[in-house]
């Protein structure tokens, strides 16, 4: 039965992230290509994530209600259901509603999986670790083997079909989830209401942390294939292989974060992740080099231990059944909040100061977050 659970796990996780890898890294690239300019770009992203923000904490009440399982499998289906219809757009104004369709039911559906694999997790002693890391390897199977064949073969990205595909395989494997009975009505009881986790400092310094380095980097990478493309000159596939190398790292790093973190401490942990991004950020400023930018790009196996594996693991280990799915909704919201105001900054700045520029503000944004956790040990002990 747990062999079975854990596999069903590893395959959703591996056909949820398929879908990021296919898409996402070349959203932006393709609306570089219908003749959209920075600002524009910034835009579609920025009214996308605030539209969707209404919606996270909405998520979050109907999966307790209705289960994870639930909302999980009605998100994956009308995801799909928007980049379908998205893909048949080029008009500037039909391109923001469909996209703010797209993030309306694609931006929760990472924390809701994640909360339903910490609850199945829990019952089944099951290594989170290692579920997650099929995420990571799915997200380098579409971001970069099924991107460079479908190059070869004469297409660009966004790659709607594998999205959609991917999406709809992950509806299938939910339905054959069976029902985690420990899930049960007195542990939804104990729950810890929001406003005692948003008066938590624990919370809120793993909320700023978070957002000043994940959510800065994942922003970052969004813009990333403009900057390959476009300022550096290179092709398409360059945009792959920079995400086979960010990816790759994560992978083992995700396995493994669990116990490196029980060795070294949630501080260090932190610490060392924060300075992979301060390094990641400033490299990618300075070097005019794609081979330098991409081998680069591999620190971001290092933020995995943080942005992955220790936040979920810290906020299981200090709030804990029911009130774990609502702690990584409220990130997610505060995320959602974070990535708007950023995606509309970057877009600003692409138009009227280049990509480059782009990397020195996630330099400091990232110093930033590294001192927070160096003023704040007592928090992670």
């Amino acid at each position: 039965m747990n062999k079975t659970i854990n596999n069903k796990f590893k395959l959703l996780y591996l056909f949820l992230y398929i879908s990021y890898g296919v898409f996402f890294p070349y959203a932006n690239v393709y609306y570089s290509r219908l003749g959209l300019d920075g600002v524009k770009i910034g835009f579609i992203s920025s009214i996308s994530v605030i539209v969707s923000m209404v919606f996270i904490p909405l998520w979050g009440i109907l999966a307790g209600k209705y289960s994870n399982r639930r909302i999980l499998s009605i998100l994956c289906f009308f995801s799909a259901l928007s980049v379908f219809l998205w893909s048949h757009q080029s008009i500037f104004p039909l391109l923001c509603l469909l996209s703010v369709c797209i993030y309306i039911f694609k931006t929760d559906l990472g924390s809701i999986c994640d909360s339903l694999s910490v609850e199945y997790c829990n019952t089944y002693k099951m290594s989170f670790g290692q579920l997650r890391s099929y995420g990571s390897f799915g997200y380098i199977v579409g971001s970069t083997f099924i991107a460079i064949i479908m190059n070869k073969l004469g297409y660009s990205g966004p790659y709607v079909f594998f999205y959609i595909l991917s999406l709809l395989l992950c509806c299938v494997i939910i339905t054959t989830l069976p029902k985690n009975e420990s899930v049960s009505k007195e542990a939804i009881k104990e729950d810890t209401n929001t406003k005692s986790i948003l008066r938590d400092k624990r919370f809120l310094v793993i909320v700023l942390v978070t957002l000043f380095t994940n959510t800065t980097v994942d922003t970052l990478t969004t813009f990333a294939g403009i900057h390959i493309t476009e300022t550096l000159h290179c092709s398409d596939n360059m945009i792959g292989i920079a995400t086979f190398i960010m990816v790759i790292p994560e992978l083992y790093v995700v396995n493994k974060g669990g116990a490196f973190i029980k060795k070294v401490g949630y501080h260090r942990a932190f610490i060392i992740s924060c300075i992979s991004v301060v390094s990641r950020c400033l490299i990618c400023f300075l070097t005019r080099n794609i081979y330098v930018f991409i081998l680069a790009q591999s620190l971001h196996g290092v933020l995995a231990i943080s942005a992955i594996v220790g936040n979920i693991e810290y906020l299981n280990k200090i709030y804990g059944g029911a009130s774990i799915a609502r702690a990584l909704t409220l990130l997610q919201t505060f995320n959602m909040i974070y990535q708007a105001v950023l995606s509309q900054t970057f877009g600003f700045m692409m138009k009227y100061f280049g990509t480059f520029n782009l990397y020195l503000l996630g330099t400091m944004i990232s110093v930033a977050a590294l001192m927070i956790v160096l003023t704040n040990k007592k928090i992670f002990e």
